[in-house]
């Protein structure tokens, strides 16, 4: 049953008793002292992987720290990081608040204008950038209004208004005094900026999300209340770290907890780092986790063993028929289980192939997850939950992992309050809410009221357990010609139900009917097209083939079976090639 509001009470009690008068460089340097000899990162280099322990991380960030102090960054100021997932990207974050100042994280994808407006609207007074990056900045570098140095990775004399990463850390190392680092960060404060968060800019000019030492640990707190990682634990960075997920993820979650966090700066590398790990947490957004899906499918359908692939096939319908039970809350029939149990041996060797045998704790976050896709991985043992966070919050609502409700992001978090507005807008209430719009007070009262209710934007529903179950966004909301509202997140979802569709977006508003816009998942389609002898045609020629056309009619027409005659899809359109941030299809959330 869902909480009361004496138990939420006590909870953001606990949770603030536990976070009082701490900041994350307490925690930071209380994980070195526990844990130094542990690996703390790790990332791929020429012929194998290089590690750092958390006395080597450690020393790093003091070294950083106190080169920054040395190009005459202090407490207050802001730092621009642009940077793939790499461990020079947290080293730089964890410096620049040890020297109390405010990481600013840019996405490497972001249009000049976006960059620009980051950069300033954030006052960075110094830019932190990799080299391939700096080399792309041209022109960009003259539109920095208060930019005064800009630190490339890697070494050699740059200057100018450039100075490389190997000569601050040698500016840290010539005056090199761990009482001297110690005192500056111990003067941070838990109410002091840690991080600025740019939202992705959907509806305007991004906004900047201020959180403070407090409301990171009470994010932190609460999540580790349900489940937390530690030290035994391995982590994947490969999500954008100027995005709110990767940040509370694989950054400071991994040094709250101790985890080992391991950097993969090339997304189309995930499989292979996933295998070379096996993480026991992952995070995956919705596209993600449907494309190991149509991976794992194929896997089983082109296994070249006849009786070991209907013994796969088998296990998954047994799987199957479990997960419904379990989610209907019936009893599974103890023959049913020992069949599972005889089976499970060989579903987790197809795990391990993806490297995920070994994942305690699959999440997927930032949209939702089709139901299809989750029970499909709960039937081969991954039971992967959903869980719901924004930028001004990180994250609030999470499945656990325990009783997961598929097709819910969870309850709310302990410490987390939720309501639903007369108008279905989710409203949530939280110690790990942003303090505000950096230099945006109009904004910040837009969104979070008096009492301290975060207005989400997200058209939810709750039920009796308190599980929340999110509809769609409140400015997605469709209303046609005839008046109806439609909300086309649940009609998008129903249509990726089918492998073939890999991206798809439903238009309608003020139009009579709606219509879909609809990509193909290029591995799905190339297998589809390499069965009925259509192996050398191109994606644009797959598009427009007549029996191409009519697999998606079917998907269309299987998802229309489940919705009301105003949700229905009337027209579609096949597009040529996946939509991208590059060309501004996209945001890069």
């Amino acid at each position: 049953m869902a909480r009361n509001d004496e138990e939420i009470v006590a909870e953001q009690a606990e949770i603030h008793r536990a976070v009082a008068g701490r900041t994350l460089c307490a925690a930071f340097a209380d994980t070195v002292g526990r844990w130094g000899t542990g690996v703390a990162l790790r990332w791929a280099a020429a012929g194998g992987w290089n590690a750092l322990t958390w006395q080597e991380y450690g020393d790093r960030v003091r070294l950083f720290s106190l080169g920054l102090r040395q190009l005459g960054f202090g407490p207050g100021d802001s730092a621009l990081l642009l940077m793939r997932n790499r461990p020079e990207h947290v080293i730089a974050d964890a410096a620049i608040v040890h020297a109390r100042g405010v990481p600013v994280s840019a996405y490497i994808t972001a249009s000049p204008e976006q960059l620009c407006h980051v950069a300033n609207h954030s006052e960075a007074t110094i830019a932190i950038v990799e080299p391939d990056l700096f080399d792309a900045l041209g022109d960009v570098r003259s539109r920095f209004r208060t930019i005064r140095q800009i630190v490339k990775i890697g070494h050699g004399d740059l200057g100018g208004d450039s100075v490389s990463w190997d000569a601050v850390v040698a500016g840290g190392r010539e005056c090199d005094d761990e009482a001297a680092f110690e005192r500056c960060w111990s003067a941070a404060g838990p109410d002091d900026p840690a991080m600025i968060v740019y939202t992705s800019g959907t509806t305007g000019a991004p906004k900047g999300a201020v959180h403070t030492h407090r409301t990171v640990l009470s994010a932190l707190e609460s999540l580790a209340r349900r489940g937390g990682a530690d030290q035994r634990d391995r982590l994947i960075s490969y999500l954008p770290l100027a995005h709110s997920a990767e940040r509370w993820w694989s950054h400071w979650r991994g040094i709250v907890g101790g985890a080992t966090t391991t950097f993969c700066s090339d997304p189309a590398q995930l499989v292979d780092t996933l295998v070379d790990v096996r993480p026991t947490w992952f995070l995956g957004v919705p596209r993600t986790w449907e494309k190991l899906a149509a991976g794992v499918r194929a896997a089983i359908e082109n296994e070249p063993d006849a009786d070991r692939r209907a013994a796969l096939a088998e296990a998954l319908d047994v799987g199957r028929s479990l997960v419904q039970a379990e989610q209907r809350g019936l009893a599974v029939p103890s023959a049913l289980k020992a069949r599972r149990d005889e089976l499970k041996p060989l579903l987790t060797a197809l795990l391990a192939t993806f490297g995920l045998d070994q994942c305690r704790a699959p999440v997927s976050g930032a949209a939702p997850l089709s139901d299809d896709v989750a029970t499909f991985f709960h039937a081969l043992g991954l039971r992967v939950s959903e869980g719901w966070g924004m930028t001004e919050l990180f994250v609030g609502i999470w499945n656990g992992l325990d009783r997961i409700k598929i097709g819910t992001v969870g309850p709310p978090l302990p410490g987390v309050e939720a309501r639903i507005a007369a108008d279905g807008e989710l409203l949530v209430r939280a110690g790990g809410i942003m303090v505000g719009y950096h230099a945006d007070p109009a904004a910040t009262e837009q969104v979070v009221g008096p009492e301290g209710w975060l207005r989400t934007g997200d058209i939810a529903q709750v039920d009796d357990d308190g599980y929340v179950r999110i509809v769609d966004r409140k400015k997605d909301i469709i209303i046609t010609s005839g008046g109806t509202k439609v909300t086309p997140a649940t009609i998008e979802q129903l249509l990726r139900r089918n492998p073939l569709v890999g991206q798809v977006c439903v238009v309608g508003e003020r139009r009579p009917y709606l219509c879909a816009l609809i990509v193909l998942d290029r591995e799905v389609a190339g297998s589809w097209a390499s069965t009925r002898g259509l192996g050398d045609a191109t994606m644009k020629e797959l598009v427009s083939h007549p029996e191409m056309r009519a697999e998606v009619q079917g998907a269309v027409e299987a998802a229309n079976a489940s919705l009301a005659r105003p949700e229905r899809i009337k027209q579609f359109v096949l597009v040529d090639g996946e939509w991208s941030v590059e060309r501004g299809e996209l945001t890069p959330t």
